[in-house]
């Protein structure tokens, strides 16, 4: 789990996604929520997300169980007084320790909250894996399946 910050940091496989125009590894969505007849609790949602201490299990396509068991931790949470906010997590999967990233970025706008959610895979190499940021740079070009995990 040291190494997980700077893979999410460099993201060769997203940004090498990216630079060859596919979509695999990666997903993102918007989503504007509201809250009828009132501004929406952007300070309830942030607090309680940031009490979020554990999530077994990643919704998959998957069949297979072990592919949507996964190890959670909140990587950031952090707002601005501008009634912006960020959180970002990453999901381990158990035995090797490959990384999803997870990011949402919260931002007011007129009465509601722009939600902007990003998911992606951090690199070929699994987190325990020595030199695995360094390598997954190295190697950003090799395509490679997440199990449609983002």
């Amino acid at each position: 789990q040291i190494q997980a910050p700077i893979m999410d940091f460099t993201r060769p496989a997203y940004w090498g996604q990216k630079l060859m125009c596919k979509r695999t590894l990666w997903s993102s969505c918007t989503w504007t929520v509201t809250k009828q007849g009132e501004e929406f609790p952007l300070d309830r949602v942030l607090a309680r997300i940031k009490t979020i201490e554990e999530i077994k299990t990643q919704l998959t396509e998957q069949k297979q169980a072990a592919l949507s068991i996964a190890e959670f931790k909140v990587a950031s949470c952090s707002q601005s007084g501008s009634g912006e906010a960020f959180f970002k997590s990453y999901f381990y999967t158990p035995r090797k320790q490959w990384v999803d990233v997870q990011e949402l970025r919260f931002s007011r706008d007129q009465g509601a909250v722009k939600v902007e959610a990003l998911s992606f895979s951090a690199g070929l190499l699994p987190a325990s894996t020595p030199l695995a940021p360094l390598l997954n740079v190295i190697f950003f070009w090799v395509p490679f399946s997440d199990w449609s995990q983002n």
